[in-house]
């Protein structure tokens, strides 16, 4: 069912189409299946690895901008929460080396510390798993345990350094509503997670690893406002906690 001559004359035609240099046009064509995991340069080749693959990547793709004998940073970019290590943060080393127990501040966008601390817990990934190490340096993809006020696009880095690595700031909320106990006659039939302290510490951890939710408690203390980025992000939060069990009350959205 493949038709790799009709696709590869597509994408020139695409690659023309956006005014493309001569150079750019002179793109490396591999065939590849990713189902049998093999890559040729020869369209009839229907066996091997995707070590042909690698090998074009390596020869024309250029390898990153780090600086491996300067000092320790890193851009948070993802967001997690462990029950014994806390907030967990997940990027990429820029330049330098960190070890276990080394000090660390986080500094937002704006060259402004957020927090200081150390470096409790070093995991790199094999894989999908998180493999505890003991040091880190430039190019490694790791998760950091020790902080627990860093967020995405804060620098983390060498006490010493204050520059910021420039980042994509956070889009903010634009739509909101206000989260509540379920007060109805019908209340406690469909779910058993009812009490504002319950639904109260939910919101918190769902805040804290997704930084476009944004959680404010109200005056009297008995409803909480959830900001996101629209009906959907807020709708997909709502039917996650029906499905574990809570029962709430919503208002309607607002602006």
């Amino acid at each position: 069912d493949g038709r790799p001559q009709e696709v590869l004359d597509e994408v020139f035609d695409l690659f023309v189409s956006r005014d493309a240099e001569d150079d750019q046009l002179e793109f490396p064509v591999l065939y590849a299946s990713g189902r049998d995991g093999y890559a040729s340069e020869d369209q009839e080749r229907r066996e091997g690895s995707l070590a042909p693959l690698f090998e074009k990547i390596i020869e024309h793709v250029r390898a990153p901008g780090l600086d491996p004998d300067a000092k320790f940073s890193f851009l948070a970019t993802l967001l997690d929460r462990d029950n014994f290590m806390g907030r967990v943060i997940t990027g990429r080393v820029q330049s330098g080396t960190i070890r276990v127990n080394d000090p660390i501040h986080a500094i937002d966008m704006d060259g402004k510390i957020v927090e200081t601390g150390r470096a409790t817990k070093l995991m790199s990934f094999d894989g999908l798993e998180r493999v505890p190490v003991e040091i880190a340096r430039a190019g490694d993809i790791i998760a950091l345990a020790g902080l627990e006020k860093a967020t995405v696009a804060n620098t983390i880095c060498d006490p010493s350094v204050s520059d910021p690595i420039a980042a994509q700031p956070i889009d903010p909320p634009t739509l909101a509503m206000r989260f509540s106990v379920n007060d109805s006659p019908l209340a406690g039939r469909e779910g058993s997670k009812v009490t504002t302290r319950i639904i109260r510490d939910r919101l918190l951890r769902e805040a804290e690893t997704n930084v476009a939710i944004r959680v404010t408690e109200s005056e009297d203390k008995d409803a909480y406002e959830v900001a996101g980025r629209g009906e959907l992000q807020l709708g997909v939060l709502i039917e996650t906690m029906r499905r574990e069990g809570f029962e709430l009350g919503i208002s309607r959205p607002r602006v």
